[in-house]
């Protein structure tokens, strides 16, 4: 058997510790140690800091990356919604509108002319000069220029011309009672009418009034179109009047406002024998031109020789209550404003 002692010459071996780096040290020019080279100049302490840099770095980008992730993304403009004023609207029939509203009504005695209570006074008033009681029960007093009414059944008014409508007080010879009858009224109408028919029942012959109603169009008036004596026989008529009244729709904006001050302006002109109306009570919701109102109310009250007294009542949204509490005020009336409250009353024919 031959020996394998030198089959791999020296020069093989020098090539495999070339290619593994000699262990040894070199020695450099200056018979010093030779500079390392290639991957053996990353020391230990070299390769820590790489590491470390390198973990930082990996980890600054995941935190960089879960930021982006949270931020909330970009959230397109909101459109704002931009108001139209309608000028106008279509004719629709009210009647299927009512109907389909689920309101609850409370239970009322339906007013008439047979429930009216019988007068507590004569229709014929004695002259000033002489004032006979009725059988002893009515008593007036002559107190210059006003007459006193001492009414043994202490009916609410307290005095000859005493009124009272949706409790709102007042005095007044001769009255005009401005309705709003439009269909915004659909919740208050029922005692709207109610409360107007108590206080028609109410009058006494001493009185003059008149019934005016609005919507959208022509003032709907108490016949005959002018100022009556308060008698039982025309109490009894403004009460069939009332009930025959129904709610009546706007076809155009601008209507409602047109019908609002022609309706004052009769209030303002019907007379009787030289009486002029001296007190208005005007029930309404505001929901119309109230600059072309004021304005035009303005201008009708000048032409008389003294203003009448206004009493506003509001019915419906109290956001119109600003302007309607001024009107009353300027014209010397008071501001009553009807609640949910007073509207679920019950409403009991006087009796």
């Amino acid at each position: 058997m031959k020996s394998t002692k030198n089959r791999y010459p020296e020069s093989s071996a020098c090539s495999c510790d070339a290619l593994v780096g000699d262990t040894s040290a070199a020695e450099g020019p200056a018979g010093g140690p030779a500079p390392r080279t290639g991957w053996r100049r990353l020391t230990p302490a070299r390769w820590g800091w790489s590491v470390s840099i390198l973990l930082h770095g990996i980890l600054l980008l995941a935190c960089i990356g879960f930021s982006l992730g949270r931020t909330n993304p970009v959230k397109p403009a909101r459109r704002t919604p931009q108001a139209q004023v309608l000028t106008s609207m279509p004719e629709r029939p009210l009647e299927p509108l009512i109907n389909n509203l689920q309101v609850e009504t409370l239970p009322t005695e339906p007013l008439s002319p047979d429930r009216l209570p019988p007068a507590q006074m004569p229709d014929a008033l004695p002259d000033a000069a002489g004032l006979p009681s009725a059988a002893g029960e009515i008593v007036f007093e002559d107190a210059g220029s006003r007459l006193t009414w001492n009414d043994p059944a202490g009916r609410p008014g307290g005095g000859l011309f005493g009124t009272q409508f949706c409790g709102t007080p007042g005095e007044a010879r001769a009255v005009c009672f401005v309705v709003d009858c439009s269909g915004s009224m659909v919740i208050a109408f029922d005692y709207v009418r109610a409360e107007l028919g108590r206080t028609v029942g109410r009058l006494t012959p001493a009185q003059y009034f008149h019934i005016i109603f609005y919507a959208g169009g022509e003032p709907l008036e108490m016949p005959p179109g002018r100022l009556i004596r308060a008698s039982g026989p025309n109490r009894r008529q403004g009460l069939a009047f009332i009930d025959k009244v129904q709610l009546a729709g706007v076809a155009r904006a601008e209507s409602a406002a047109q019908a609002v001050a022609a309706a004052l302006e009769r209030a303002l002109t019907v007379s009787a024998g030289g009486l002029s109306v001296d007190l208005i009570y005007l029930l309404t919701d505001g929901q119309y031109d109230q600059a072309y109102v004021e304005q035009s109310l303005r201008t009708m009250q000048s032409r008389r020789d003294r203003p009448a007294r206004i009493h506003v009542i509001a019915c419906g949204a109290q956001q119109n209550e600003p302007f309607l509490r001024r009107l009353a005020e300027t014209y010397q009336g008071t501001y009553h404003f009807v609640s949910d409250e007073e509207l679920a009353r019950m409403v009991v024919p006087p009796r």
